[in-house]
């Protein structure tokens, strides 16, 4: 019986929600892409890189979140990507208040902004 009550506890304490803070400033998360073809092996073509850093937007404090992916220098001339995407987070309410992309594909070219009014 003691047992059951046990991992009737664990049970229920494992399914409450952990309080972690989802960003932290100065934080960077490196990342590297692979692509596997049927008869190639793993191979790394780039990189993505997520930093985060605390400032002012309209006077109310932010996190701002870059993430930038590229491929690898060995892989630009089959395609080059190099894309920039920035978001601005409310630090107390955790919501966007910003996003901007810069898209470069090869040949192609997108830029995107929005702005959000909660």
């Amino acid at each position: 019986m003691k047992k059951q009550i046990f991992f009737t506890v664990l049970f229920f304490l494992a399914a409450l929600p952990a309080g972690a803070q989802l960003y932290q400033p100065g934080e960077v998360l490196d990342y590297r892409a692979s692509y596997k073809a049927k008869f190639f092996p793993n191979t790394e073509v780039g990189s993505v890189r997520v930093t985060t850093v605390e400032e002012e937007y309209e006077g109310e404090p932010m996190y701002r979140i870059v993430a930038h992916g590229k491929t690898l220098p060995a892989f630009r001339w089959v395609m080059n990507v190099d894309d920039k995407y920035t978001i601005l987070v409310d630090r107390e309410e955790l919501k966007t208040r910003r996003f901007e992309s810069d898209i470069r594909e090869g040949n192609y070219r997108f830029w995107s902004n929005y702005v959000y009014d909660w």
